[in-house]
């Protein structure tokens, strides 16, 4: 089991409706594992909350249904819960649990990791950052409901070495379309 931190600057809401996160590129998300624990953080000029603890219980699969208002984020993961509802909190409160454990320089350097990536989509973090992030989730999570069992009801196909093998036509063009692509079909090869 490995930690990540998955970002979006608005759509927090869509991915806790359909507990499902999304990208437009493969290698985003083809290193997370089923069982992973992910924190989906969401920023904009005025927050930056965190949600979660979510446990993927799908790995990178591909999906068209829009689900994200005007946007193809179709390289997916699914969600499931790791309690009984899905929490919320604040950037800041990593820094609380900092002063309150007389551990500011590991929130410190969580906060740092998370403000010089936030571009990324997905950002690894260490067993020992992840678990500090969970520790705050319980001493400072508010509720922020069950989230929704909304159903995908398009295809969905499972995004793997074949998948990409397959997408690129490597039998015929023998190179690939894209470098994210390249990437996730040396990940899925390991």
């Amino acid at each position: 089991m490995r930690y990540y931190i998955i970002t979006t600057t608005k759509f927090a809401d869509q991915c806790v409706e359909y507990l499902t996160y999304g990208t437009t590129q493969s290698n985003w998300l083809a290193n997370i594992n089923l069982g992973d624990i992910v924190f989906l953080s969401q920023f904009n000029y005025s927050s930056q909350n965190f949600f979660g603890p979510f446990r993927v219980i799908k790995t990178i699969f591909y999906n068209k249904d829009v689900i994200y208002p005007l946007q193809k984020y179709f390289y997916r993961i699914k969600l499931g819960l790791t309690k009984k509802d899905i929490k919320r909190i604040d950037e800041t409160d990593l820094y609380l649990n900092g002063v309150q454990m007389e551990d500011v320089s590991d929130y410190a350097k969580i906060i740092n990791l998370i403000q010089q990536n936030k571009h990324l989509h997905c950002i690894s973090l260490t067993d020992h950052e992840g678990e500090l992030i969970a520790d705050v989730f319980l001493k400072f999570g508010t509720s922020y409901g069950k989230g929704q069992t909304s159903k995908l009801i398009g295809e969905t196909v499972d995004v793997n070495r074949q998948y990409i093998w397959k997408k690129n036509r490597l039998d015929k063009t023998h190179k690939f379309s894209s470098e994210s692509d390249l990437e996730s079909y040396l990940v899925f090869f390991t």
